[in-house]
């Protein structure tokens, strides 16, 4: 989360990286279906879901934390 925090301070976000964050998980649902799209035939459904289901915990986890 600090890394984040930095981050933002160097892409135009100031001190608040809530608008950031809330922009990555608005999108998140999207770009997971882009994702599941683009996938090369024979890609292994299961392997697709683990890797995508982690992605959505991690944007849930970001959702949940609370503001500092």
């Amino acid at each position: 989360m600090r890394a984040l925090m930095a981050a933002q301070i160097f892409s135009g976000y100031g001190g608040d990286a809530g608008p950031l964050l809330r922009e990555i998980i608005a999108r998140t649902p999207a770009v997971m279906g882009k994702v599941r799209a683009e996938l090369p035939a024979g890609f292994s459904e299961q392997r697709a879901d683990r890797m995508l289901d982690g992605l959505w915990a991690s944007a849930m986890a970001l959702e949940a934390m609370p503001p500092e």
